[in-house]
């Protein structure tokens, strides 16, 4: 099974309509990603279908006119169904969100796989002057565009962390973050185990640890910390409406 990201869609274009434009198999299935609050279409969705229809999918639709605009089709990993609205709400919501699980002034946090930065410039909103947060990524790209949006937000609370990609040891001290963001990165993450034992270090006795296991669900997130016995769940949350099988679960250190 593959899994394919169409963007640029009319806002006409539903489930229907993507799945006769695809031609869709029986075994495959369409999805328009909405806006949770709204339920109004996000311009774009994703096919699930056979490897070989993928590739036939790709090669007729990407590029082609559809319903007035020019749509756009590439292949992207599975998620699980409900995620990518889930996903969405996080990216518009940044700040709601990190303040619901628990961002404050003056926090030290690290955003772990912070991609282009959307965690981590609402971060450096929330923490000020006083606060400070570590940006890391495996890719220099990333990085740089982090920096190129600090500069251009005048903020100077962030730094960035370019991590080698076999390695887990983070260079911060350790017992010194308040909070540590993971947020559709663990399934990349080979040594999960690992990971979790690099954020027991980090964090301070009183700190917490975010992760949104997209691609993973909750079950097998939650499996991985029981087993790991550093981390006790704290709460969880999810955004409104939501049907996503991942949810943002906040851990605290400690397994009672």
């Amino acid at each position: 099974m593959a899994q394919l990201y169409v963007s640029g869609l009319s806002r006409e274009v539903d489930e229907r309509a993507l799945e006769n434009l695809v031609a869709v198999t029986p075994a495959g299935s369409v999805e328009i990603i909405r806006d949770l609050e709204s339920g109004e279409p996000r311009g774009y969705g994703v096919v699930r279908v056979g490897d070989e229809a993928a590739s036939e999918i790709i090669r007729r639709l990407d590029g082609a006119e559809v319903a007035g605009s020019t749509i756009r089709v590439s292949p992207m990993p599975l998620t699980l169904p409900g995620e990518m609205a889930a996903r969405d709400w996080m990216h518009r919501n940044a700040g709601r969100l990190l303040k619901y699980v628990g961002v404050k002034t003056g926090h030290r946090v690290l955003d772990y796989g912070c991609g282009p930065g959307i965690f981590t410039m609402a971060c450096a909103g929330i923490v000020g002057e006083t606060g400070k947060v570590h940006a890391l990524d495996v890719r220099p790209r990333a990085l740089e565009q982090v920096r190129q949006k600090a500069t251009g937000t005048g903020f100077s609370n962030i730094d960035t962390i370019l991590q080698a990609p076999d390695s887990l040891s983070i260079s911060l001290p350790g017992n010194s973050l308040d909070a540590m963001l993971v947020f559709d990165v663990m399934q990349d993450i080979k040594d999960k185990p690992g990971l979790l034992k690099e954020a027991d270090r980090l964090l301070k006795n009183d700190g917490f640890l975010s992760v949104f296991p997209m691609h993973m669900g909750n079950e097998i997130l939650m499996s991985l910390v029981k087993t790991s016995g550093l981390f006790r769940l704290r709460d969880v949350f999810d955004p409104p409406n939501s049907k996503s099988p991942s949810s943002i679960l906040n851990f605290v250190k400690g397994n009672h």
